[in-house]
């Protein structure tokens, strides 16, 4: 039992630090993208953003993960300029500058990091 135990101690300490180094080493700026009319290449190059070379990502293609270079905008759209009651001049200058999946986007006094719109994709 105490063999186990061991055992167990050390996966899970084994699995932490793994999880520790793809944290720090994946932390790349860019987006995957649409890949549509880039020749596909079907193997597994890479797991993740750390295996990938200067500024590339790990990105899936369809049919295997390839580091690429990355997009340097997130995807959607801003759509119609909006109206913002509380003038703070420009929040942001670039998507990067926004949380999450939000994007820059022109407001009635500026650029604002703002929810995007998805068309459908025929």
């Amino acid at each position: 039992m105490a063999h186990s135990l061991t055992v167990a101690a050390m996966i899970v300490m084994t699995c932490a630090v793994e999880a520790s180094q793809m944290v720090h080493h994946h932390e790349k700026p860019g987006f995957c993208g649409d890949r549509r009319g880039v020749r596909v290449i079907c193997n597994e190059q890479c797991s993740g953003n750390w295996d990938c070379k200067h500024h590339e990502i790990c990105c899936f293609n369809g049919c295997g993960h390839v580091c690429m270079s990355p997009v340097r905008v997130k995807p959607g759209l801003c759509g119609y300029r909006r109206f913002t009651p509380d003038c703070r001049g420009h929040v942001c200058y670039n998507d990067f500058q926004c949380h999450g999946n939000l994007k820059c986007c022109s407001t009635s006094c500026g650029r604002s990091c703002v929810r995007p719109i998805y068309w459908p994709i025929d």
